[in-house]
This record gives C-alpha cells, sequence and structure tokens, in this order.
C-alpha cells in the first residue's frame, strides 16, 4: 500500500522485484498505488526523481512486466491529500488505484 518509495529508499531496491520474485504461479496480488493525473500542476511540481512512485502508467508496467494481468482495478479520487507527514503530496490532488492481479503461469510445450 503505497510503500514502493519507502522501500526503494531504506533498500535502494524495487518493491515490484522483491514481491513479484515472491509470488507463485497463478499467485493473486493485491495492493494500491497513489498517483497523480500526469497533466497536473501537482505532478509536475514533484521533483523528477519522485515521479515515478507517482505515475499510473509506471505502475502498471511493472505489474505488466512482472507477467501480472488485470483481475480487478478500481480508482479513487482525486482526493486532496492531507497527510502532515508526506510534505511532497501534502495539500495535493491525488488518486488512489486499488488493484488485483493474477501472476501468469508458465505454458509448457506438452
Amino acid at each position: 500500500h503505497g510503500m514502493s518509495k519507502v522501500f526503494s529508499r531504506s533498500y535502494n531496491r524495487s518493491i515490484y522485484d522483491l514481491i513479484l520474485s515472491l509470488l507463485k504461479e497463478e499467485g493473486i496480488l493485491t495492493a494500491t498505488y497513489h498517483y497523480f493525473d500526469k497533466d497536473s500542476s501537482d505532478y509536475l511540481s514533484l521533483e523528477p526523481k519522485l515521479r515515478p512512485y507517482y505515475d499510473k502508467d509506471i505502475h502498471m508496467e511493472n505489474l505488466r512486466l512482472g507477467k501480472l494481468f488485470t483481475l480487478e482495478m478500481a480508482i479513487l479520487g482525486p482526493l486532496v491529500e492531507s497527510n502532515p507527514y508526506n510534505m511532497e503530496i501534502k495539500d495535493k490532488k491525488l488518486y488512489s488505484m486499488a488493484y488485483v492481479g493474477r501472476k501468469a503461469e508458465r505454458k509448457t510445450l506438452g
């Protein structure tokens, strides 16, 4: 739930690498991701190094590269974030994506 940035900073590693490597074939992933409308001033005001953490397309591409296919997805927002502990998103319009996906099974010949 929105931990991609914290994990990357703490472990110098993508959370997708860890989680998707642990997910079994046909395993189900449920997650939420925060993102901004990429045309919004809120997104454009972020430091460039932070933008990937708040980009829906990048989240979806990471899930696709992890061989997940979407079972369900819902978008909530925009909501004005009032979290006083995360100043990069405080008082900005933020969306949340609730995602459920299944890891593809390996296809075998024969």
